[in-house]
């Protein structure tokens, strides 16, 4: 066996690794806390919290009927 494959295999290696890092890195940092970075954005421009005031309007219908 011919060293160029071996080191054809060890670039596709850390190839993979560093891509499952990046996904990791991604799904536990970044989209968290773009989340709440997009959270606080929509409650200062509406003046609202989203998710709150949804419960809200839920549980007034929930009264209603």
């Amino acid at each position: 066996m011919s060293k160029g494959s071996a080191v054809g295999n060890h670039s596709i290696g850390y190839s993979a690794i560093g891509g499952m890092l990046t996904g990791v890195i991604l799904g536990v940092f970044i989209i968290p806390v773009l989340y709440v970075i997009f959270q606080f954005l929509q409650e200062k421009i509406t003046g609202r919290p989203g998710l709150r005031v949804y419960e809200e309007e839920m549980e007034l219908e929930e009264a209603t009927v």
